[in-house]
């Protein structure tokens, strides 16, 4: 009896620590943001990636790249970082933090194709406009590979900034298709989808782009994934849908059954219009985006699970 309960009990842990917990997440300018003169409150943040409970997390807005690498060594047993080395004007760098005890990274690089679409633009001087994006390829303790590509798309609701997005999806889209990248890639970030919420002509746009590739992003189901200001002198924040994590087109019959999970403020919120000085702790310290988990299964299992990766 007792070698049954112990057998059980490795099957469960095996199957357990097949799911992969990826998440987005947005830090507000860390560890300082200049608009508001406000520091990255790091306890705050701890207990936040700590409750994502994540394998891997697309990061973005990492300000000082120095000072992040060692406060999540010394905050995380088995957490790694990686970093682009380049942030657009504004020195907002964007990468990856993984469990190393859960996946190993492979292969890290940078994309400036997005940074001024159409111009030359390469590490020497990639820090102006836009930030470039990040591929991210892991292999899983059970063989299977993942590729993740960490966007922080252009910023701003005028039709110039729409525009830009316009050629930075297109230019993402003919990345993962030149690459044949469907079906092993995840992509997730802060796409600035100003219009999502309200089906305007950008939320068209990113649906088409999700169209042709097969994919599909799991913020169709949520309410909100940030906060901002309504354009309103109100004393009031309003929900908002900027970030995404969108998943590849073999998932594409599972996308509304996968446990998907939105934390801070807006899930304290509810996505409901909120007065400022009520909002918590988090959005005033560390983020007024809140990060988002979606969790995957990633091994073979005849009744249970489906093998969505390659070996």
């Amino acid at each position: 009896m007792l070698k049954f309960i112990s057998l059980a009990l490795l099957l469960l842990t095996s199957l357990t620590l097949a799911d992969i917990r990826i998440s987005t997440y947005n830090i507000r300018n860390f560890n300082y943001d200049e608009r508001y003169d406000i520091e990255t409150d790091l306890p705050q943040l701890k207990k936040s990636i700590k409750d994502l409970n994540s394998d891997i997390i697309g990061i973005q807005e990492i300000i000082n790249a120095q000072l992040f690498n060692d406060y999540i060594k010394k905050s995380f047993k088995n957490y790694k970082v990686m970093l682009t080395k380049c942030g657009g004007q504004n020195n907002q760098k964007l990468g990856v933090v993984y469990d190393a005890a859960k996946v190993t990274l492979i292969e890290f690089e940078e994309n400036f194709e997005i940074v001024r679409p159409g111009q030359e633009i390469n590490s020497q001087n990639c820090n102006q406009g836009s930030r470039p994006f990040a591929i991210a390829k892991f292999k899983t303790k059970s063989g299977e590979r993942i590729n993740v590509i960490v966007v922080h798309l252009k910023s701003g609701g005028s039709q110039r900034a729409l525009s830009k997005r316009y050629a930075q999806l297109n230019i993402i889209k003919k990345y993962i298709l030149k690459n044949k990248m469907q079906d092993d890639t995840i992509i997730l970030g802060d796409f600035n989808t100003t219009e999502y919420l309200f089906h305007g002509a950008y939320y068209k746009r990113f649906n088409s782009m999700m169209s042709e590739l097969k994919m599909s992003s799991v913020s169709k189901s949520l309410s909100c994934s940030s906060y901002w200001w309504g354009g309103y002198e109100d004393g009031m924040e309003y929900p908002s849908i900027l970030d995404h994590i969108v998943l590849p087109r073999t998932l594409n019959s599972k996308v509304d059954s996968l446990k998907v999970e939105l934390g801070g403020h807006c899930k304290k919120t509810r996505c409901l219009p909120t007065e400022t000085e009520k909002l918590d702790m988090y959005y005033h310290g560390v983020s007024d985006h809140c990060p988002i988990t979606v969790t995957l299964p990633t091994v073979s299992n005849s009744r249970q699970r489906t093998r969505i990766f390659n070996k």
